[in-house]
């Protein structure tokens, strides 16, 4: 009742939601980004008629509280690719979350070669292939602050592989286990 109220105060004061103003802000970064020639995963044909990407209007309900378990550190694996192309990782952490009400699990992983650059989720659900790229997408967690207890998992911020926008790109390819029997309508959709 009180999340109405406060989105009946916004909507007649004209007030705007801070937290859809953040995915706003994060999808015009994303569009610069596809716009500069030397960040831009797109061809240059693609970049030359590039307007922006096709996202799933942004859902709070998508930003999930995850409770963090650390793994114990273990040998790394290499990770199948949409190419020859086989990357080191290692599994960080389970990540056990709710979403519209029943219970989930993903893993996140490590680079062997990078673990500065934090964790890595790629995952798989039953949008794939319909209005998400066919091979899955990837959400990361920064490492900048401690790791605690509980995060936040915000779908909202996933992502394409650079393999959805040209195929000279390598990709890897979610493990089985993070295979989501759910829709997450969430994050950005397919390219074309």
């Amino acid at each position: 009742m009180a999340l109405l109220v406060l989105v009946a105060v916004q909507a007649c004061t004209g007030q705007k939601d801070p937290y859809i103003e953040f995915i706003k802000q994060e999808r015009r970064e994303d569009t610069k980004s596809f716009l500069n020639a030397e960040t831009t995963p797109l061809t240059d044909k693609d970049r030359a008629t590039f307007l922006g990407l096709d996202y799933f209007t942004a859902d709070e309900s998508y930003k999930v509280k995850a409770k963090v378990t650390k793994l114990p550190r273990e040998i790394s694996f290499s990770m199948k690719t949409t190419t020859d192309r086989l990357p080191e990782y290692m599994k960080a952490a389970k990540l056990e979350f709710q979403l519209k009400g029943k219970d989930y699990s993903l893993i996140a992983y490590r680079s062997k070669d990078h673990p500065e650059e934090g964790w890595f989720i790629p995952f798989t659900d039953l949008t794939n292939g319909v209005e998400t790229y066919e091979v899955g997408r990837y959400i990361d967690i920064d490492l900048q602050e401690t790791i605690k207890t509980e995060i936040d998992l915000d779908f909202n911020l996933c992502y394409n592989p650079f393999c959805a926008y040209a195929a000279k790109w390598s990709c890897p390819i979610p493990p089985p286990e993070n295979n989501l029997e759910i829709r997450i309508e969430a994050g950005v959709k397919k390219f074309h």
